[in-house]
């Protein structure tokens, strides 16, 4: 009787260091599987694409910072009439086209606001404009009349973008390595 009790006791005992085993096999397979879905989604196109609140803020206040260009007499225009007048090929009073104006004043605000470099977290910069009509293909859709950027988006492993809606859509997208 003695000899039944001690063998059912060993069995209890092995059944509990089996079901131990095993639960911790799965918690390491999960903690494995975790790290390389992470590493796979900082490395897919580019790094994670991420929504900003503060890059649509500064789009949204650009478009109303006065620039030196004049393209209706007597006032300096603004940034958002300058990249509308950019869209229809208009020229500054001082024979500069708005696009030039517009592409000169971004790149101003961008080493001024948003300092990119190979040595800094902020590796790339990038600012396009599009139309309504232009966006439907997201894949293939290219800026419609500018394009600034700064730095070098191969360097990039996160993305935070942030977009202007007015007649046109301003999109920016800032690059970090983390």
């Amino acid at each position: 009787m003695i000899d039944k009790l001690i063998k059912n006791i060993e069995r209890e005992k092995k059944g509990q260091q089996e079901i131990v085993g095993f639960i911790l096999i799965v918690v390491i397979i999960v903690v494995i599987g975790v790290i390389f879905l992470g590493i796979s989604l900082r490395n897919a196109n580019g790094g994670v694409i991420q929504d900003d609140v503060e890059m649509t803020n500064f789009l949204s206040s650009s478009m109303k910072y006065t620039t030196d260009c004049i393209l209706r007499e007597p006032f300096y225009s603004e940034l958002g009439d300058i990249a509308e007048g950019c869209y229809s090929n208009r020229v500054c009073a001082d024979s500069r086209t708005a696009c030039e104006v517009l592409n000169q004043t971004y790149r101003s605000m961008i080493e001024k606001l948003w300092i990119v470099g190979s040595d800094r977290p902020l590796k790339y910069v990038s600012i396009n404009a599009f139309y309504q009509s232009d966006i439907e293909d997201q894949d293939t859709k290219q800026p419609d009349f500018f394009f600034t950027e700064s730095g070098n988006e191969s360097l990039c492993s996160v993305k935070r973008a942030g977009r202007f809606f007015g007649g046109m859509i301003v999109e920016m997208n800032v690059c970090k390595s983390e």
